[in-house]
């Protein structure tokens, strides 16, 4: 009797539970048409559903829900009680849609809708939140087509921005950049040795993101047509931030992003240094041989003797001599984490006949290869007058940009961090058993200033000698702005006219120590 009554009230619990009202209904616009995949939600809960091809949908209601809501993009949402009833008939109304406002080639703002060709913008939240050193960086996935393409992970290092495909095998196929109605060189210049290379930076670089009120992306010919040639590429629009008239505003914002390598070569991870199957250490003079592999690194120990190249000594296949080998995970030993900090302070303010803006940015960049840096300072300077019963609109824009690094060396070259890093055998340690190597100046070189590298400071670099003994220094002083004078005849005839400007000073030095693979005697760009 007792298992009798158990059994009725779990089962009378079960039913209180979980029990639920399931409603249907059809939803149409004013238009009486129906609305595919409009949201119906029970509110306060995860559960829903969406209407089908005709407008119908049906939903399980848990039990406690008084009200459905009911949503679609440009339509107003509604939320409905359900006061008992099962069967819904909805009229959705259209949501009041803001007609977006773009800047045109010629710096006008205008109506999206009332242009013939296509304008795409980005806003300034967009770029802030990407929180990057550079301002083309920032626009990467934020617009349909963009195409931003990095030269390298390196700190510092150039990108590339392209709108309208690739137009040309050996000409330069990337967007033209304009800063307030003022074109913006945007060169990438290398100076380094035919033999050597380092991740430059184009001018795009010298750009504060945090002064950029938007970003216009203009594709068209029509759009591009009041720059010529240069705008058959297609057009990225930057309009700088200003100030307002509700009054004196300050600005601070400070942003830290961390950056890692998320992928790792595959290297040989089972041979040691040598040939014949048989281990050969640095001292060792090199022997072409058809068999190049050395001993398998199972087969090996450690014989803790006095030995130069390595402090645990040369390796044996004595499993008495001492320890057993462990291989050396020389690229994951040498990247470090990289970061990037942003800090910007903006002062801006204003009435109804004039406006203000000054603005302070710093950027520090540290690549993930060691004693790779990045820094940029930024003044910015953005004043506006009106005058003649607000028919005559003057503006004034000043920037400022000091940038510079320290860069190191890449690609295939025998003083390229990646060639002498990737080559290093298991059986060899770059770091030489130091906890920071980079900072430690007997991972790389020996007492006599000789380098030490698996190759017995032949072949490559070893690539802690790299990042501190071939350093590549640039210093960029630039200056960029216009004066602007706008006078408007007519609600319909404006005459306006820019005097802008626009140049730098790049000052590089690329030094190579004595004993370094590329220029054994030294040498001083």
């Amino acid at each position: 009797m007792k298992n009798i009554f158990f059994l009725i009230l779990f089962s009378f619990l079960s039913f209180t539970a979980f029990s639920q009202t399931s409603i249907s209904g059809n939803i149409v616009d004013e238009n009486n048409l129906p609305v595919i995949g409009a949201n119906i939600l029970a509110e306060g809960t995860s559960v829903g559903t969406i209407t089908g091809i005709d407008g119908d949908f049906t939903l399980d209601v848990p039990a406690g829900v008084e009200n459905i809501v009911i949503s679609y993009t440009g339509y107003q949402s509604q939320t409905i009680p359900l006061q008992g009833q099962t069967q819904f008939f909805i009229t959705m109304a259209e949501g009041q849609v803001l007609d977006e406002v773009v800047v045109t080639a010629l710096g006008v703002s205008r109506d999206e809708k009332a242009l013939g060709y296509a304008v795409q913008t980005v806003s300034s939240e967009s770029i802030k939140d990407a929180n990057t050193v550079s301002a083309i960086d920032a626009l990467a996935g934020s617009a349909a087509g963009v195409q931003v393409t990095q030269a390298s992970g390196a700190a510092g290092a150039a990108s590339r921005i392209v709108l309208r495909g690739q137009t040309s095998f050996n000409g330069n196929n990337q967007a033209l950049i304009v800063v307030d109605g003022v074109r913006l060189d945007n060169s990438e210049f290398h100076s380094e040795r035919s033999l050597g290379g380092v991740a430059n930076s184009n001018r795009a670089m010298d750009i504060n993101p945090n002064d950029i009120e938007n970003v216009s992306i203009l594709k068209g010919a029509a759009a591009t047509a009041l720059y010529g040639i240069e705008g058959a590429r297609g057009v990225v629009l930057i309009t700088t931030k200003r100030g307002s008239s509700a009054g004196l505003k300050v600005d601070v914002g400070t942003g830290m992003t961390f950056s890692n390598i998320n992928n790792v070569v595959g290297l040989n991870d089972e041979y040691t240094q040598g040939w014949s199957g048989q281990w050969a250490g640095p001292s060792t003079a090199f022997i072409p041989s058809a068999v190049s592999w050395g001993a398998h690194k199972d087969d090996l120990y450690w014989d803790g003797s006095d030995y130069k190249w390595d402090k645990n000594g040369q390796l044996t296949t004595d499993a008495t001599a001492g320890p057993k080998f462990v291989p050396y995970d020389n690229v994951n030993n040498f990247f470090e984490t990289g970061t990037t900090w942003n800090t910007n302070i903006a002062i801006s303010g204003g009435s109804e006949a004039a406006d203000y803006r000054f603005s302070f940015g710093h950027s520090d960049e540290k690549g993930v290869a060691p004693n790779n840096t990045f820094t940029r300072y930024n003044l910015g300077l953005n004043l506006g007058s009106k005058a003649l019963d607000d028919k005559l609109d003057l503006r004034f824009t000043a920037n400022y940009a000091k940038t510079g690094g320290n860069r190191v060396q890449q690609g295939s070259n025998i003083s390229g961090v990646m060639l002498g890093l990737l080559r290093t055998p298991i059986s060899f340690d770059n770091a030489n058993g130091n906890v920071d190597p980079a900072n430690d100046v007997s991972s790389y070189q020996f007492e006599d200033n000789s380098q030490r590298n698996y190759r017995a400071g032949g072949g490559y670099d070893n690539p802690f000698w790299i990042v501190n003994n071939t350093p590549f220094n640039d210093n960029v002083n630039r200056f960029f702005g216009n004066i602007s004078a706008s006078y408007a005849f007519s609600d319909w005839v404006n005459l306006r006219t820019t005097l802008g400007t626009d140049f730098y000073t790049d000052n590089r030095t690329q030094r190579f120590e004595l004993g370094s693979r590329n220029a054994p005697a030294g040498q001083v760009i």
